[in-house]
């Protein structure tokens, strides 16, 4: 074979090759860039989700019209459901915008995409919020310091076309994410998968937890928290001429919910008892309280200049979040309220939907089941603040009496087998 036509027979066999892998790409849509319909067996589990978060959520988006839309981080990803029956019908339906490490600077475009394309005028949007993500991290603090979550690898944003479609089609990274959905969907593994109204689901945690226990994955979490947040520490501002980092964030969402008339519901999203111990030991209480604060005061301000918003404080030593942590080794236990110190269940989130959806009835009308340990709660305002801080510490107090010898091996742990 000449030179000529060996080159003109390899750049056929290229380019056959590459619309082999499109073609393949396109059909299989591991990515959900195509709309592809989702056939069970096929391509109907979304494993790519684990890496491609942001892509998929943001074309994904452009073809809902939801009532309500959740933001937030990995948190609410996998918490609260938009399927729940828990949502009122006058909310529905709802869409889950919340991406795994996202915070408020994410949240917000994430939201401008979504009603950019004029399709969404959601009516509610429900965010839920991070102690963690409001605190300021010092210039000489770590580099290494991991995240709770790994991040989207998509680096260069969510939304670029070209970039995403060819992400999609002509990549190798593509085609083994192809065969990877092919390959979860013939076993119907338990694994990650994104919904149709965006909802991260939790078959991560599940495998995590089927194979190494409740007891190692709060293990886990917890060294990790004792590794970001140790010294040096990220803290809060007290200079009142200084605002608490990322009340700027909360200021430009809310100016855009006013301008597409969205009422803005914010959660302190709850944390189990051993993460809150971590924090305290690590000195963290006192910039907790104030956030809490701030949140209140912000909000009655913001209520002041005609916003509708509220803010719910869902942080404290519930039933729910006190739920005790089965020992080391024993992978039999699990847990209804929490899959480790920070994520937890549907069935948890079903109960914070509840009540903030209730908050607008009264007495027979009054969906929040009185047995629910947030029954009773109201939204945050300066009015009730001091005395919603007093009740949490004050369960805290009943808390470490119940459980004193599990506080103190999580104090240990949080300040390195020395007294705190």
């Amino acid at each position: 074979m000449g030179r000529r036509r060996f080159l003109w027979a390899l750049l056929g066999f290229l380019i056959a090759f590459g619309l082999l892998i499109a073609a393949t790409n396109a059909l299989i849509d591991p990515y959900m860039l195509f709309d592809r319909p989702r056939i069970a067996g096929f391509n109907a589990i979304k494993p790519a989700v684990e890496s491609r978060e942001a892509m998929m959520k943001s074309h994904q988006a452009s073809r809902v019209t939801p009532r309500t839309v959740i933001l937030g981080s990995s948190r609410s990803d996998i918490g609260l459901n938009p399927a729940s029956a828990a949502w009122p019908a006058s909310m529905q339906p709802v869409y889950n915008l919340s991406t795994v490490g996202a915070d408020l600077a994410t949240n917000l475009k994430f939201l401008k995409h979504l009603l950019a394309n004029g399709r969404a005028q959601p009516r509610t949007l429900v965010v839920g919020l991070d102690f963690e993500s409001f605190l300021l991290e010092p210039a000489n603090a770590a580099s290494t310091a991991q995240a709770e979550q790994p991040s989207s690898t998509d680096d260069a944003g969510p939304f670029n076309g070209a970039r995403d479609l060819l992400a999609s089609t002509l990549t190798l990274d593509a085609l083994e994410d192809s065969l990877s959905t092919l390959w979860a969907n013939h076993r119907n593994s338990v694994t990650l998968d994104l919904q149709a109204d965006g909802r991260l689901t939790e078959g991560h945690l599940r495998r995590w937890t089927a194979a190494d226990g409740v007891a190692l994955l709060f293990e886990q979490k917890n060294r990790l928290t004792v590794r970001r947040y140790q010294m040096p520490r990220h803290v809060l501002s007290h200079d009142p001429a200084v605002p608490v980092r990322d009340f700027e964030g909360l200021d430009a969402l809310l100016s855009l919910a006013q301008a597409h008339n969205i009422d803005l519901v914010l959660l302190v999203q709850p944390a189990h008892a051993s993460r809150l111990e971590m924090l305290d030991a690590l000195g963290y209480w006192p910039d907790y309280e104030l956030w809490k604060r701030e949140l209140a005061r912000w909000g009655a301000d913001m209520r002041d200049r005609g916003a509708r918003v509220t803010v719910w404080d869902f942080g404290g030593y519930e039933s729910t979040t006190t739920e005790v942590v089965p020992k080391l080794g024993d992978r039999q236990t699990r847990l209804k309220w929490f899959w480790d110190p920070v994520h937890y269940s549907t069935s948890l989130g079903d109960l914070l939907v509840t009540t903030v959806t209730a908050a607008g009835q009264s007495g027979s009308q009054r969906r929040a089941d009185d047995a629910s340990p947030y029954a009773s709660h109201l939204p945050l305002t300066p009015d009730n603040l001091e005395a919603r801080l007093a009740q949490v510490r004050m369960d805290r107090d009943h808390f470490r009496a119940a459980h004193g010898a599990q506080v103190a091996e999580w104090r240990l742990l949080a300040c390195n087998g020395a007294a705190c």
